[in-house]
């Protein structure tokens, strides 16, 4: 990977970075991160061992 060549989403003093397999992959086919925006999807959080993945 060249240097400069991908964007990353960034905070000021931040050091680590957590992306979703998703963004990851996105990120790697070049998509510009710092384009895009998260929707506010809906997910319900369950303890049901029947609904875990």
């Amino acid at each position: 990977m060249s240097k400069g060549r991908f964007s990353r989403p960034q905070q000021q003093g931040q050091t680590k970075l957590s992306l979703s397999h998703e963004e990851l992959s996105l990120l790697l086919s070049g998509i510009d991160l710092l384009q895009t925006r998260r929707k506010p999807w809906h997910r319900v959080v369950t303890s049901d061992p029947e609904f875990s993945a």
